[in-house]
């Protein structure tokens, strides 16, 4: 599984922690509702 590529641009190393946990998070949550709502259109265009 890859990240988006905006999470890996930005500054990394001056983000805390927490805060960078944050972002890979949101990431990965956009990331899911992406994939989920690709899945639903197929599964419409099979029906």
């Amino acid at each position: 599984m890859t990240l988006p590529v905006a999470l890996n641009s930005k500054p990394v190393q001056l983000v805390g922690d927490i805060e960078l946990s944050g972002f890979y998070l949101l990431g990965l949550t956009q990331y899911l509702q992406l994939q989920s709502t690709a899945y639903n259109e197929s599964i419409n265009r099979m029906k």
